[in-house]
């Protein structure tokens, strides 16, 4: 009787999840996964039509350098996800705080050693996407400052945006996303059209707009904790000789920086083809 009971409830469930629900439920991920692919290609329209090859061979080449860099740092998705995600269903505050906290430093970290690495590089990374011609070179040079200044805010709102699904708030994502995307468009096409200042000014003024989506990434991130953890996500709570949770919340650390490094490996060699 009780297995005719946990069927019918079953069959229940399968009737209530039909493929419009699905497809409504997937539209933030959709949303997540096309916006920035789609800016890029409209940016990269707008170059052909204002700056010529010159200008979207000097663009594709060092955005091919800057997302490398952000494509294997893809732990900062799905292991913050995860952790978060865990946390918050066990209601583990200290450990919740200290997940986002290390996301968001960790994320602060990459991007600025990554942008500073790259600068000191910049010979060489010129020579290695084959930038030789004057031209060419000429407008990835005064490009590249604006990408490398823009790759901080990239890595801090991707961890946002990680914590953010990790609250189950995936929507909220979606916009932030979203936003970032039809700022970037607008910021290339007013600079390049009506303004016509060129790509280095376009970069520029899209890295202002992805340090603006990044700032309202971490409000959101503080807006949506749970009230119960907004004080330790905030700030690292005070150790208490007698708090049980300081050593389960060290073992966490270690075991999100596991995760982390092996997933970092994996990207490494998953996104290595980008220079081949």
């Amino acid at each position: 009787m009780g297995d005719a009971k946990a069927s019918s409830a079953v069959g229940i469930d399968n009737k209530a999840v039909s493929v419009p629900v699905i497809m409504k439920m997937s539209v933030p991920a959709i949303v997540n996964n096309v916006a920035a692919p789609l800016a890029a290609a409209l940016q990269l329209s707008f170059l052909g039509h204002s700056g010529g090859a010159s200008a979207v061979a000097a663009y594709s080449a060092i955005n091919a350098v800057v997302s490398f860099v952000i494509n294997i740092s893809n732990f900062l998705v799905v292991v913050v996800m995860s952790r978060v995600a865990h946390a918050l269903g066990r209601q583990q505050w200290s450990l919740l705080g200290a997940a986002v906290r290390a996301a968001l430093l960790t994320a602060t970290a990459i991007g600025c050693s990554s942008a500073i690495l790259l600068w000191l590089l910049r010979a060489f990374v010129f020579d290695l996407m084959s930038l030789r011609t004057h031209d060419i070179r000429e407008l990835a040079q005064g490009y590249m400052p604006s990408a490398l200044l823009r790759l901080p805010a990239m890595m801090v709102l991707k961890a946002a945006s990680s914590v953010l699904c990790g609250y189950q708030h995936v929507r909220v994502a979606s916009v932030l996303n979203g936003l970032l995307a039809v700022a970037d468009v607008l910021a290339f096409y007013v600079t390049l059209f009506p303004l016509e200042m060129g790509l280095p000014v376009a970069g520029a003024a899209a890295a202002g707009s992805c340090y603006a989506t990044a700032v309202a990434g971490l409000l959101m991130v503080v807006r949506k904790t749970p009230s119960e953890a907004r004080r330790v996500v905030v700030c690292c709570p005070v150790r208490e000789d007698d708090a049980p949770e300081p050593v389960g919340e060290q073992a966490s650390i270690l075991s999100l920086a596991y995760d982390s490094l092996n997933i970092l490996i994996r990207s490494i060699l998953l996104s290595g083809s980008v220079f081949s």
